[in-house]
């Protein structure tokens, strides 16, 4: 039995690899995910992996910074000639997050994703 898990966050990353002669579409996305009190926020960000219709949603209807409710499955996998297995989270369901339209309550959240993305970049 496969456990899920629902992530509610903010679209850090995202990158599209289309399906080309009869292969998988897969976006692969990080989920900037806020936690904690006003006196000690941090943010996780979680690597996620969508495949087919799934991708295809993901690419055409969510950008960086987009909220977003992910559910999640996560999974072990070890490569030939590794000494550990590492985590991978496939994203089984996604759903649009509702916006409150107010920018500084997500500021932390959205100057996180910022600061990853730029990361990536540079």
């Amino acid at each position: 039995m496969k456990t899920n898990f629902t992530l509610v966050g903010n679209v850090a990353s995202i990158k599209h690899f289309p399906g080309l002669n009869g292969k998988k579409s897969v976006t692969k996305i990080t989920v900037a995910h806020n936690y904690g009190s006003k006196d000690s926020r941090g943010t996780e960000f979680f690597p996620l992996t969508a495949f087919e219709h799934t991708a295809e949603f993901v690419e055409k209807y969510f950008k960086v910074g987009s909220a977003i409710i992910a559910t999640v499955n996560p999974g072990m996998s070890k490569e030939p000639g590794a000494e550990w297995a590492t985590p991978h989270y496939t994203l089984s369901q996604v759903d649009f997050a509702p916006s409150n339209g107010k920018r500084d309550t997500n500021e932390s959240v959205d100057s996180a994703a910022d600061d990853f993305v730029a990361s990536m970049q540079g």
